[in-house]
């Protein structure tokens, strides 16, 4: 870690003269809070209050609009600007897709799943 350098006094100077002052506590303070947190004040529990206000459920409500909004509009272009395909690369899938389904449903010696190979000697 590097030193600070000593040389600052105007800086430090500066600090002195223009730091903020803290405001005075008041000896009742404490008194004042518990008071008022007592009282049925209307006005004080409605401040107090653990329900939302307008403004935060106006906020949540747009912002939970403009997902699903975005969500919406991404969908939708992606629908609308999917590829599609040629009619020749069409039917190369559509022959791949068949020759890998027989290939998986055909039986063969080796890829026989649904039998058990019988390895006692007679």
């Amino acid at each position: 870690m590097s030193k600070l350098p000593t040389n600052d006094q105007a800086l430090i100077n500066f600090l002195k003269q223009n730091r903020p002052t803290a405001p005075e506590a008041t000896s009742d303070l404490e008194e004042r809070i518990i008071a008022a947190i007592d009282t049925d004040d209307p006005v004080l529990s409605e401040s107090i209050s653990t329900h939302p206000s307008v403004a935060t459920k106006t906020l949540r409500l747009v912002s939970s609009l403009i997902a699903v909004g975005l969500t919406l509009f991404w969908m939708g272009y992606r629908l609308v600007s999917s590829s599609s395909l040629s009619p020749s690369e069409q039917s190369q899938l559509e022959g791949f897709i068949e020759s890998n389904w027989n290939g998986a449903m055909e039986e063969t010696q080796e890829t026989s799943w649904l039998t058990i190979p019988d390895n006692s000697q007679d």
